[in-house]
């Protein structure tokens, strides 16, 4: 996906809103020239989606959608992990699990995958333990939410330096 498509989104609900960027960016916990930067496409949105959605008061997936594409709308199966694989590579052949993930991730032309929030060692504010985390072999960007490997520790962290995988979404259950 291109971070534009994102970014014109951004400023679309911004505006209809009637926010400044600065007062958009106050709330999200970035400068108004970070916020200029997601809405011009020049720096990936995906890292603070979250947090711009909710000063925004719209799911995150509103930002990501393609309105043009109907096709777009319907969800997809991804591999699912309960626990982490043996040796620790999350592919498709190490389980025998799938979960629903939201449509809109087709449009980060990557491949995720699922894994249970809870089996994960988390070192950032950023994931919930609870819930479903959605990762990718791909990393994205270079400031986000990533995967590494510490000895056979899954760990969560915002250091891209040993990341084998990036978080792309996650999913929250309120139960």
């Amino acid at each position: 996906m291109q971070y534009e498509k994102v970014g014109q989104k951004i400023k679309d609900y911004r505006k209809k809103k009637r926010l400044t960027q600065q007062v958009l960016a106050d709330r999200v916990g970035v400068t108004w020239e970070m916020i200029s930067r997601y809405e011009r496409g020049a720096s990936s949105p995906f890292s603070k989606l979250d947090k711009i959605s909710e000063a925004l008061q719209i799911e995150p997936h509103q930002l990501l959608q393609n309105d043009n594409n109907a096709n777009q709308t319907s969800n997809f199966m991804v591999p699912f992990f309960k626990t982490i694989p043996s040796n620790n590579v999350f592919s498709p052949q190490n389980t025998t699990h799938m979960y629903t993930a939201p449509a809109w991730m087709k449009e980060l032309e990557v491949t995720p995958y699922a894994i249970e929030a809870k089996v994960l060692k988390i070192n950032t504010l950023d994931v919930r333990n609870n819930g479903i985390i959605f990762a990718t072999d791909k990393i994205v960007t270079s400031n986000g939410v990533y995967l590494e490997n510490d000895g056979g520790i899954i760990r969560v962290t915002n250091d891209v330096t040993n990341a084998f995988a990036q978080v792309v979404a996650q999913e929250v259950r309120l139960v």
